[in-house]
């Protein structure tokens, strides 16, 4: 069973990392300034790759998001992609100026 989690790392930064069957598969590094969240990077690791985890990350960061008001921008290439791609999925949180 896979889950995705916020965890604030001891050097400050955050991320949100997908577990499977509690063993880190992946993770998004993010920053996050108020009602801002920026999603900085993406990788899975490549043992999981292939079967759907980044697409789970950015969803979790999505649901997450939205249930906190905020917006997100995008630095990441995979995150703008995904977002690109459905925009139907993502317009409501997606800040295009950042």
């Amino acid at each position: 069973m896979e889950k995705v989690v916020l965890e604030t790392r001891e050097d400050k930064t955050q991320a949100f990392v997908l577990y499977e069957d509690e063993k880190k598969a992946g993770e998004m590094i993010v920053s996050i300034q108020g009602t801002e969240l920026t999603a900085e990077h993406t990788e899975v690791e490549p043992f999981y790759r292939g079967r759907g985890f980044a697409v789970k990350l950015v969803e979790g960061m999505a649901d997450y998001v939205r249930s906190h008001g905020m917006k997100v921008g995008v630095l990441c290439p995979y995150t703008y992609a995904q977002f690109n791609r459905h925009p139907e999925k993502y317009a409501d949180i997606w800040n295009k100026g950042k």
